[in-house]
Parts: structure tokens; sequence; C-alpha cells
């Protein structure tokens, strides 16, 4: 049997499934260069906890003119609730998602963003929440990366680029026996680009069938698809990897030249042990930039809140970020983004493999 899975233009490509047996004739097609198994990633869990007892630096929550509730935190310690003081919060941008799925309908602070569209590459359908057949906490994880950007109910969550519209992706399987496979990655930016995103936030990183040597910006697929979107004028923000402190602990695509790739840190602004590190296997330094990912202030998919970490949670507070900068610049392009990242960044003058 010969199943066609997702087909790529971006990589003139098609992922099918198919007995190992057919392989050999398969290659040795006339128009086929070559095969190459589809990569899996086995996502590192998160889960809600209580949020340990640190001091902020940021300014009080009562200077502003929103009152941000509990998100207040993750947001003042890369300064955006100053943004919104602006009237900048997103509007005419549009964000895509790429995650496990997301009940956003009947949570009081999602109900509201403006969903463009919303498509799921594993059962190939339009719904993005949980259906028939999904693990029961299947939409949990992109319900909670897509609050920290488009949430809205003041005095409790207020995401960081709450105006913008959104276009959601689901590409990730959440099944224990089925990991998550990056021909769903390639086939949903794709998507997300021909429907005009203008960001797209992908807390998911893919390690299996590559090595370090493979982290060069140029090899993995899902590398390739980011560098294309990229060049096509998105600002692609994709979460280091939650793999700890060590070099070589890169996760495709953050190892992309078209990525923004960031790690996470405490409210304090130490690094997270969890939060991967550069550099890229050909020297170049990453993370871009990290933001906070402990205890982020989340909404749930059960419909309350919850704190949540990983480099996961940093990743949407950079991609609020980028669309609050095209928000008030609708012309830049993605370098002129992510200068203004790097530029504005409290490490600017000596950045490293630890902190970007």
């Amino acid at each position: 049997m010969l199943r066609l899975r997702h087909e790529s233009r971006w990589l003139n490509a098609i992922s099918i499934e198919v007995a190992a047996e057919r392989i050999p004739a398969i290659e040795a097609l006339p128009f086929v260069d070559h095969t190459q198994p589809v990569a899996r990633y086995e996502r590192v869990e998160t889960s809600l906890s209580a949020r340990p007892l640190e001091s902020s630096p940021s300014l009080p929550p009562g200077t502003h003119t929103l009152d941000y509730g509990e998100s207040f935190d993750q947001l003042a310690q890369i300064r955006i609730p100053e943004v919104h003081d602006c009237g900048v919060s997103g509007a005419g941008v549009i964000v895509g998602m790429l995650d496990t799925g997301f009940r956003w309908q009947s949570h009081p602070a999602l109900s509201a963003i403006d969903v463009i569209a919303e498509y799921d590459f594993i059962n190939d359908d339009p719904v993005t929440s949980n259906e028939s057949g999904d693990p029961s906490g299947q939409d949990s994880h992109g319900t909670q990366t897509l609050s920290v950007i488009g949430g809205f109910l003041p005095g409790q969550l207020v995401g960081g680029a709450f105006s913008a519209s959104f276009l959601l992706a689901k590409t990730e399987d959440t099944s224990q026996e089925v990991p998550i496979e990056e021909d769903h990655w390639v086939a949903g930016i794709e998507w997300l680009e021909a429907n005009g995103a203008d960001v797209v936030s992908s807390s998911l990183g893919y390690t299996a069938w590559y090595d370090y040597s493979d982290m060069d910006g140029q090899t993995a697929v899902t590398t390739i698809a980011a560098n294309t979107a990229w060049e096509n004028g998105v600002v692609v923000v994709n979460s280091m990897g939650n793999y700890g402190n060590f070099p070589g602990s890169i996760a495709a695509p953050a190892d992309a030249f078209g990525v923004l790739s960031i790690g996470a840190v405490s409210l304090s602004g130490t690094l997270a042990s969890f939060s991967s590190v550069g550099p890229t296997y050909d020297g170049r330094m990453k993370p871009d930039v990290v933001a906070l990912g402990v205890s982020d202030f989340v909404a749930t998919a059960s419909g309350g809140y919850g704190y949540s970490s990983g480099t996961s949670f940093s990743c949407p507070l950079i991609a609020s970020a980028a669309a609050l900068i095209l928000s008030a610049h609708p012309d830049w392009t993605p370098d002129q983004v992510r200068d203004a990242l790097h530029a504005t960044a409290d490490r600017a003058d000596a950045p490293d493999n630890f902190y970007g």
C-alpha cells in the first residue's frame, strides 16, 4: 500500500507511507532525486504548576492602561505593556500558529480572538480542537501557546498581541504511540504563508534522524521550509527546545537562517536549566533572544488558567513582540524585525549562545 500524506511546493517533494521493501523501486524512478525518512520529534511534556516566588524587575501593574492580571510579568519582562500603552496591540497583523490544536471558542479569554481560518493537518479537516479519537489532552498545548499571544480578558489574562488576527494549524499529534512528524509542520507553514501570515509562532523542534552536524541551517526539511517562509516575507519564530544548556542541544528548525530562535529564562532573568543553546553546527549564534519560559500564565483547554514552563511559552512571547513591531511598521521585512529585536535586547552589546 502507498498512501500520500502531503505535497510540498517549496521542497518539490511529497511525503508518503509505503512498505520499506518498495522504497528501492521508488528511488529508481527517473523523476525521483532521493528519498529520506520523515524525521520525528518526541515532544517534551509540559505540565501546569504553581509559580515559584521570585521578584519581578518590571514596573508595577497599576502604571499601565490595561489590567493584565497574572499575565503581567511575562509581558513586562520584555516591555510589552509600554507598547500597549502607545495603542499598539497587533492590529493589522496575521499570526500563524503551528501546534497541537486549539480549543479557543469556549474559553472566556480566547473566544473573541479573530480567527481567519484553521486546519487540522493530522486528520485533514478544518477542526483544530479535540475530535473523536484524539487523546484527551491533544489541544491543551496549542490552547496555552495561543493564549500567550491572543488571549484577552482584562483582570485575568492579556496576550502580547491580542488585536492580531490568527491562522491556526494543528500539526502535532500528541498520542503516546505516534511521534510528531515534520511533514505535517511543512504542510502547515506552507498553508500559513499562502493564507497571508505575517508572523508564525512554532513551539516545536525535530531531532530524531538528525545529528548535530545537520543543524547547519540548510539540511532539515523544516529548516529549509522555515528559510523559504522567511524569504517570502514571513517572520518565523521557533522555540530552541528543552534539551538543556549544552552545545549541540538545538533542534530544527531553530537552526535555520530564517528563524528567530527563542530560549527561556526565569522571572529573575536566569537561563532556564532546560533551555537549549547554540551555536549551530556552522557556528552561528543561537538563540536570537530569550523570554520568560518558567511559569508562564496561560489559558487552559479546560476553560481555566494555570502556569506552564518551556521554550514553548517564551516563543509566543517573542512572536507577540514581532507582531507588535509589524503593527507599528507594516512595511518592515523579517530581517528588519529581527534586527530590531536584537538591538533592543538587554545583551545586545555582548550576545552569546545561551541568552542570545
